[in-house]
């Protein structure tokens, strides 16, 4: 007898490195020159060049901000299309928390309340 089986579509994790988080790790070490220039600068030519200094150093964070600013503007618009994207995207985020229903505190534990004490009854399967 002869062994048949189906195709079945499974999603399956592709390894790949997603360019939003290429662009925020160009855009750490584009502030990490940034700070390692400013400081160069002020060693080598003194205080006289702290405007030089500065404005290296606002550049960088500025060149920071403008990348970080692609990377969510890339992970939004994958987002939109429902796309899988790498980090986060900025701003606030709902996530569910255990609470206690008789204090209404945040629990840090399955056994009992830390803020009224009470006892914490599991939940049924």
């Amino acid at each position: 007898m002869d062994l048949t089986a189906h195709s079945i579509s499974k999603r399956r994790q592709a390894k790949s490195l997603a360019l939003e988080s290429l662009i925020g790790a160009v855009a750490m070490v584009s502030v990490l020159i940034g700070v390692v220039a400013a400081v160069a600068v002020l060693i080598f030519f003194g205080f006289p060049a702290i405007v030089t200094s500065l404005s290296i150093l606002v550049g960088s964070l500025l060149n920071w901000l403008f990348l970080q600013s692609l990377a969510e503007i890339i992970r939004l618009l994958k987002k939109i299309a429902k796309i899988d994207y790498a980090g986060i995207v900025s701003g606030s985020h709902m996530e569910m928390v255990p609470t206690c229903s008789h204090c209404d505190a945040t629990l840090r534990n399955d056994v009992y309340c830390d803020h009224c004490g009470a006892r914490l009854i599991p939940p049924s399967v």
